[in-house]
Order: structure tokens, then sequence, then C-alpha cells
């Protein structure tokens, strides 16, 4: 084979592997950009299941009324004590949901039964201890919690489950891989 035509051949390859790289990279900025979780909490016996919560920003979070009564969930800033937000009133059996998209750290409570209450930080996907800072703390966080194998040294933690498919596992370490060192 003569020098030009390697010369050409080594272009063609050099130019379909930028293609390919341009394509996966771009394919994944663009699930990245549009991953949004789904994260799941039950009032029953007159208690949040979970009462405390760390969801990423851009995550619905959903609300199930088991219990026999109306329930309407007040949210308030802990930074203010400001109200945050007020839910339309939840009849027994039925959800109530809210797309969270800003960084904060809110308090909830049932409106007329305040001593129903419970925590919800919206923090950067892959924070999962609070800190407001992807590192090596949630990483560990999340090794312990581990529902895939192996199996974790510690039981299941919704906090864990970053993507909210009721399990902690492969893709939550990579939610904490792609946000690691981010901060707010």
């Amino acid at each position: 084979m003569t020098s030009k035509k390697l010369a050409n051949r080594y272009r063609v390859v050099t130019t379909l592997l930028a293609f390919v790289l341009v394509l996966s990279m771009s394919t994944m900025l663009i699930q990245k950009a549009t991953a949004q979780y789904t994260h799941y909490t039950t009032i029953s016996g007159f208690n949040f299941i979970p009462q405390n919560r760390i969801i990423p920003r851009g995550s619905t979070g959903v609300w199930s009324n088991n219990d026999p009564v109306i329930h309407t969930l007040w949210f308030v800033r802990v930074s203010d004590r400001s109200t945050y937000l007020l839910s339309s009133p939840i009849i027994p059996g039925a959800t109530w949901s809210n797309l969270f998209t800003e960084y904060v750290e809110l308090e909830y409570y049932d409106l007329r039964r305040l001593w129903i209450s419970g925590t919800l930080l919206v923090t950067i996907p892959g924070d999962v201890d609070g800190s407001r800072r992807v590192g090596i703390g949630d990483g560990g966080t999340i090794s312990d919690h581990w529902t895939g194998p192996p199996t974790g040294l510690l039981p299941y933690h919704p906090n864990c489950d970053i993507d909210g498919d009721g399990r902690i596992g492969v893709s939550d370490g990579g939610i904490i891989s792609d946000n690691w060192g981010q901060s707010w």
C-alpha cells in the first residue's frame, strides 16, 4: 500500500471516529439535560414515610395519602421561614405532586396537623449526604446502602436512590460520578 493511500485511509478512519465520538457525546448531553426523577412519600399513620428526603433539583415529589383524612402540605423555607408552597388538599387514596426546580432546603407540615412534619432538601443530583456538594461522602454513603450485588452493609436508604427507581445501584453511582465536585 502506498503512503498516499495509507494517509487517505487514516483520514477516513479519523473522520469516522470523530463523528462517532461527537454523536455519542451529544446523545449523552441530551440525556443528562432531560433526566428527571420521581421520588415518592407516603402519608400513613399520620406520618410522612420517609420523613426526611434529599432529592435532585428537577425531580418530582409525589405524596400519596393513605390516611382516612384530608391532608394539605405546607412547605416552609428553612433559611427565612417563609412559605415556599402550599399543596392542594389531598383526599384519602389520592396523590399530589410538585416539580422542584430550585435548590432549596424546606421543612413541610400537614397544615391542620403541624406535628406531622418532614424535611426536604432539593440539591445537586448526587448529593446524598446533604452537604450541598457531590464528593467522597456521597460515594461512601451509596456504597454502604448498595442494593445491587454485592449487598450493601446497611438497609435501603431513600436518599441514596437518586434516580427514584426503588433500588440503589449503578445508575445512582453514575449520577454521583457525573456531578462530582459540584456544589451550591
